[in-house]
């Protein structure tokens, strides 16, 4: 989210923030179902779960991350 608060356009903040909140729900929901508060469903524990669609779009997601981050610093230069 601090990438998200730092970004230097509307679309940069709109997407980190959709993205970290992507994995905070992925995390959330693992977390609530280990402890019994949700109903077991099938979110895999984020970066630890082997395989699957999730962990793709999980890495792809800190990409694009990564990206908003680096174009804030490019364009602070």
């Amino acid at each position: 989210l601090v990438i998200a608060a730092r970004a230097p356009t509307l679309f940069g903040r709109l997407m980190a923030a959709t993205l970290s909140l992507n994995l905070f729900t992925y995390a959330f929901v693992n977390m609530g179902m280990v402890s019994g508060i949700l109903p077991v469903v099938g979110v895999p524990l984020p970066l630890m779960s082997y395989g699957g669609t999730a962990l793709i779009t999980l890495l792809l997601g800190m990409g694009i991350l990564m990206s908003v981050a680096t174009h804030r610093q490019l364009n602070k230069t």
